[in-house]
C-alpha cells in the first residue's frame, strides 16, 4: 500500500497480511497515518494505490456489488442480459404461479420490513454483535433478493403493448427512475448502508452514532427519493404483462406502508429536526402539498434539519 497526504507520504510498501486469531499492533507518532490505515482497511478512505482484500476480494467491489445489484435488477424487470427475467413463457398453471411469485414478494418485505425495525434490532443484536447488524441485515435482503430472482415465475398475458414514439418515451422516462436511484444512494453514505462505517467505529473503539439528517439533491424535492426513482422504473414499460403488473403493484404497496414504518424511526432518532424536514419536503411527489399539522410544541416549517 502507498498513501500520501498534502503532498507528503504516510506509508509506502506496506504488505502484509492477517489470519483468524492473529492480532497486530500498529504503532507510529502522531501524523504518521495509523488512523488513515484504519481507513482504509474498512473501506473508508480510496486515496491510496495497491491492493486490499478482504477472505480474497477486493474491499473496493463492496460499493461496486451494491451498484451491480441495482443493474442486474433492471436488466431481470427489463428482460436484458439475465437467464431469468421477469416476463417471459409462463410454465406453470396460473394460480401456482401466482402462488409461488406472491410468496416470494411477501418474503421479500417481510425482511425488508421486519428486520429494519428498532424493535427487532434490540432482540436481534441479543444473538449476533451489534457492529454487524446492517451488514447482516444486507445479507439477508440480498438472499431474498437472489430468491426472487430464481424462483419467480412469470404469469403471461398482457395489460398494455405501445410501440412507436411512445415506446421510446416509456424507456426513457424508465431510465430517468433508475437515474434517480442510483444518483439518490451517492447522496447518502454507502458504507453505513452496508454496515461498513458500524464495523469501522466499533474498530475505533467509538460508539455508533447515527448520519446527520441530510436534505441534499433530491432529498430537496421528497423525502424518499429512492422510492420515487424505483416507482417510475418499475411503472413506466412499454410492456405491462400481469407478473410486471403483480410485482409493480406490490412493490408499491410495500414502499407506502415501508414510508410510514421508516419515518416512524426516522422521528424516534432526530426528532424534531424530522418533524421539521416532514413538513417542508412531500413524500414522494415533487411540488405536493407536504405535511402542515404539527401538535403542541413542535417546530414549524421554518425550521431546519441538521
Amino acid at each position: 500500500l502507498f498513501c500520501e497526504r498534502d503532498d507528503r507520504v504516510l506509508f509506502s510498501g506496506l504488505n502484509f497480511s492477517l489470519h483468524g486469531g492473529e492480532l497486530m499492533q500498529i504503532q507510529g507518532s502522531n501524523g504518521s497515518g495509523k488512523t488513515t490505515l484504519l481507513r482504509i482497511l474498512c473501506g473508508l478512505n480510496s486515496n491510496y494505490e495497491g491492493e486490499l482484500f478482504w477472505q480474497g476480494t477486493p474491499i473496493d467491489e463492496d460499493r461496486e456489488s451494491f451498484l451491480a445489484s441495482l443493474l442486474y435488477l433492471a436488466g431481470w424487470i427489463a428482460g436484458i442480459g439475465v437467464p431469468r427475467p421477469l416476463d417471459g413463457a409462463p410454465s406453470l398453471p396460473w394460480g401456482q404461479a401466482l402462488a409461488i411469485d406472491l410468496g416470494l414478494l411477501t418474503l421479500f418485505a417481510v425482511q425488508h420490513s421486519v428486520m429494519a425495525r428498532q424493535g427487532f434490532k434490540r432482540v436481534w443484536t441479543r444473538i449476533v454483535p451489534p457492529p454487524i447488524e446492517r451488514s447482516t441485515y444486507v445479507l439477508c435482503a440480498n438472499l431474498c433478493l437472489i430468491l426472487l430472482f430464481w424462483l419467480w415465475r412469470p404469469l403471461g398475458g398482457q395489460v398494455w403493448s405501445v410501440g412507436g414514439a411512445a415506446r421510446e418515451l416509456l424507456i426513457g422516462v424508465s431510465l430517468v427512475g433508475w437515474a434517480i436511484v442510483v444518483i439518490s444512494t451517492f447522496l447518502t453514505d454507502h458504507f453505513d448502508l452496508l454496515g461498513l462505517r458500524q464495523v469501522w467505529l466499533y474498530a475505533k473503539g467509538e460508539p455508533y452514532t447515527p448520519l446527520e439528517l441530510g436534505t441534499r439533491g433530491f432529498y430537496k424535492l421528497v423525502r424518499h427519493p429512492i422510492y420515487l426513482g424505483f416507482t417510475i422504473a418499475f411503472w413506466a414499460t412499454p410492456v405491462m404483462t400481469l407478473g410486471h403488473l403483480l410485482f409493480a403493484l406490490a412493490t408499491l404497496g410495500y414502499m407506502l406502508v415501508a414510508i410510514q414504518l421508516e419515518e416512524r424511526d426516522l422521528i424516534a432518532i432526530y426528532g424534531d429536526a424530522y418533524r421539521a424536514y416532514r413538513e417542508r419536503v412531500p413524500m414522494l411527489l415533487p411540488g405536493a402539498k407536504a405535511r402542515t399539522a404539527r401538535g403542541p410544541g413542535l417546530p414549524g416549517p421554518q425550521a431546519r434539519p441538521r
